[in-house]
C-alpha cells in the first residue's frame, strides 16, 4: 500500500486537531469524546486512531505543540539579542496563538496546560536571574514569579480579555521585573 502524501496527512491530523478544539470551545466543561472528533472532522474512526491512540492523546498533543512553539518563541527571542523579555515572549506568544492559549487557560481551561507553560517559563526566569539571587532562593523566587504570571494571564482570559493586551503586558512586566531586578525588596 502506498504511503499517503505527507501534505495530505498533515493536513487531516490539523482537521483532526481544530474539531477538537473546535469541540472542546463550544462544549465547555463537557469532556469530549472520539466520536464527536471523528464526526466533526468527517473522517472515519480508522482515520483518528492512524493518528491518535485515544481523545487525551490528541489534547496532549495539542498542548506539546503549544508549548513547542512557546519554547521556539523564547530561542528566537534570546538569539536575535543575547537576552529576552519574558512579557514580549508572552506577547508574541499570545499574538501567534491567542485563541488557544484564551481556551487552555479560560474559565473551563486545562490545569495540565497551565503546569506545563509555568515548566516552559520557569528554566526562562532562572536565566533571567542568575547573578540576582542567591541558588537557593533563585527556585523559589522563579516559581513565584511564573505561577504570578500564569494566574495573571488565566485571569484575564477568564475575564474576557477586559482590558488590552498593550495595557496587561506592561503591568506583568512591572510585576515580574520587580521581582526579578531586586527579589529582595520585592517582598
Amino acid at each position: 500500500m502506498a504511503k499517503k502524501d505527507p501534505m495530505r496527512r498533515a493536513a487531516t491530523r490539523q482537521r483532526l486537531i481544530d474539531a477538537y478544539i473546535n469541540l472542546y470551545r463550544t462544549h465547555p466543561g463537557k469532556a469530549v469524546t472520539a466520536s464527536e472528533v471523528i464526526g466533526e472532522a468527517g473522517v472515519n474512526r480508522s482515520t483518528f486512531y492512524e493518528y491518535f491512540t485515544s481523545v487525551q492523546n490528541l489534547k496532549q498533543s495539542v498542548e506539546d505543540e503549544l508549548v513547542d512553539a512557546m519554547e521556539k518563541t523564547a530561542e528566537r527571542a534570546i538569539a536575535s539579542s543575547g537576552s529576552f523579555d519574558i512579557i514580549n515572549l508572552v506577547s508574541q506568544t499570545y499574538r501567534d496563538h491567542g485563541a488557544l492559549i484564551g481556551l487552555l487557560f479560560g474559565e473551563n481551561g486545562s490545569p495540565s496546560f497551565m503546569a506545563r507553560a509555568k515548566e516552559a517559563l520557569t528554566p526562562l526566569i532562572l536565566q533571567a536571574l542568575a547573578g540576582r539571587a542567591s541558588a537557593e532562593e533563585a527556585p523559589y523566587i522563579a516559581e513565584f514569579i511564573a505561577s504570578g504570571l500564569i494566574s495573571l494571564y488565566a485571569r484575564w482570559f477568564k475575564s474576557g480579555e477586559d482590558i488590552l493586551v498593550e495595557e496587561l503586558a506592561p503591568l506583568a512586566r512591572q510585576l515580574v521585573f520587580a521581582c526579578i531586578e531586586s527579589p529582595r525588596d520585592s517582598f
